[in-house]
């Protein structure tokens, strides 16, 4: 995603069926003004890698209580 618009984007909600990619590390860095994540719509069965995927979000203000990582390995 373009630098620019990171920084406007307020909440994410992901849409039923979405993937993250096995390497989701950075994922959602720069969203300096983003809230809010809705993301239990997301199938992390692939993901091996989630470092700082929230880096420079500052703003979260709600508990990212929906994003499943049953089998994750740090």
């Amino acid at each position: 995603m373009q630098q620019r618009l990171q920084g406007k984007i307020k909440s994410v909600s992901a849409e039923a069926g979405t993937v993250f990619t096995e390497d989701s590390s950075y994922l959602f860095t720069g969203f300096t003004h983003c809230t809010s994540f809705d993301l239990s719509n997301t199938d992390t069965s692939n993901v091996t890698n989630m470092s700082k995927m929230f880096n420079k979000c500052f703003n979260i203000t709600e508990p990212i209580y929906n994003l499943k990582t049953i089998y994750m390995v740090v």
